[in-house]
């Protein structure tokens, strides 16, 4: 009897508990007060990797993350969400559309976000030559290389690729670089071992001291002879310069000759040091000097005859 009536009142005590949490939940009430705008922390949104866009924002606790009226993602208890949005394919979307949804349904207003497609690959800088001689037997040290993108600005540089300085040979060394974007830049450079009897080393001009100390007068015509004063002992072509010329007196510069009409008062500076320059096509160069005097020529006087008449007088002018 006993248990019967405990086990009655058990029933009517649960029966009215749940009967008070629902009239609690009706009587609750309904937030229609949409979540504020999320605000995005991604520092780079118009760049998209493997057709997926990621996304971190801040916003209300608890609320959805829509994507195009797809949820992608939910807002921590720190109100912080990071998400991952699959964009199409071929040219991608050209837009995309994110809202917040909190638990009643009451939706934020949206942030359109423009996406731009990258395509463009960075831009590999080789430091030194594309093409290096070392010679064998010589610590190979590589320059390296820079990467810049059109979006993402300085990015880094991997390098494949090793030299052995021990043995004769061609070897080849790649730098690659990739944006954010995944698109990818590849650039070479080439190292040859040589032997050491087959490296060829720069030497300067050799002066063979043949220029001589010329002499002149004003206004005369003058022509010399300046590349057979000098040879490059690696066979290279010598290119020629001149200091102190007087005016009106140029070299050329692939033949070496000195020529002009000195001027009528050219003596008037006399002398003139002049200095030859000899430069092979490495910048390497030699000089050699030699002295023009210029002098005024006299006065050439010409025979004068005079004939008078006996007891008459006459004149001559004699200038």
């Amino acid at each position: 009897m006993y248990k019967i009536f405990y086990l009655i009142f058990l029933m009517i005590f649960f029966i009215n508990g749940c009967g008070e949490e629902e009239r609690k939940r009706e009587k609750a009430p309904i937030d229609h007060t949409p979540p504020k705008i999320p605000k995005l922390i991604t520092p780079d949104i118009n760049r998209s990797a493997n057709n997926t866009l990621v996304l971190e924002l801040k916003g209300e606790p608890e609320s959805a993350v829509l994507a195009n009226d797809t949820i992608v993602g939910e807002i921590n208890n720190q109100g912080y969400a990071k998400v991952k949005i699959p964009l199409l394919g071929g040219d991608g979307n050209k837009s995309v559309s994110i809202v917040l949804e909190d638990p009643y349904g009451n939706k934020s207003k949206p942030i359109i976000l423009n996406l731009i497609k990258d395509t463009t690959p960075p831009v590999i800088t080789l430091n030194g030559k594309k093409e290096m001689n070392i010679e064998q037997g010589t610590p190979f040290k590589d320059p390296g290389a820079s990467a810049s993108d059109n979006i993402d600005g300085p990015v880094e540089v991997l390098t494949n690729g090793s030299v052995d300085s021990n043995r004769v040979g061609r070897y080849t060394i790649t730098y690659e670089a990739k944006d954010k974007a995944g698109n990818r830049a590849l650039k070479t450079r080439i190292i040859y071992v040589k032997e050491k009897k087959l490296i060829q080393k720069n030497h300067p001009p050799i002066y063979n001291h043949s220029l001589q100390n010329i002499t002149a007068q004003d206004a005369d015509e003058i022509k010399i002879y300046t590349k057979r004063a000098f040879r490059d002992p690696d066979g290279d072509p010598l290119n020629f310069y001149a200091k102190g010329l007087p005016q009106n007196i140029t070299i050329d510069s692939a033949t070496g000759v000195i020529s002009g009409i000195l001027l009528k008062d050219a003596s008037k500076e006399s002398p003139y040091t002049i200095t030859v320059i000899a430069k092979d096509p490495k910048g390497l160069s030699t000089e050699a000097q030699f002295t023009l005097e210029v002098s005024n020529p006299a006065p050439i006087a010409n025979d004068d005859t005079l004939k008078i008449d006996e007891d008459k007088n006459g004149t001559i002018d004699i200038l």
